[in-house]
């Protein structure tokens, strides 16, 4: 059985506005050889959106009804050397901590 090689955490998880993760992001997508992005589909068009986490929004907020378990999105970009990274992202309101249903507990 082939074994995958541990994945490393680079870099590590950050805190800060959207400027601050587009510039994270940025630099990942420079001359990739593909790239894979999970969202949710517009209804009308091409195109995805909700690619960041889709779970852990608080009771109350306008996106608790969307909260789910099985709907995260990402961005992963295969570099030239075959390697993956991905890009996760989530607003400070959400919370990794949820119930089966995605809302937190």
């Amino acid at each position: 059985m082939r074994r995958l090689p541990q994945a490393a955490i680079y870099p590590p998880w950050k805190q800060g506005t959207s400027r601050d993760a587009l510039a994270g992001l940025e630099p990942l997508l420079e001359d990739p050889k593909a790239l894979y992005i999970f969202g949710e589909p517009f209804t009308n068009g091409l195109g995805v959106h909700n690619i960041h986490q889709n779970q852990g929004d608080p009771a109350g907020s306008p996106w608790w009804a969307e909260n789910g378990i099985w709907q995260d999105g990402a961005t992963l970009i295969l570099r030239q050397n075959d390697t993956i990274v991905a890009f996760l992202n989530k607003f400070k309101t959400q919370s990794y901590e949820t119930d089966q249903g995605g809302h937190r507990v």
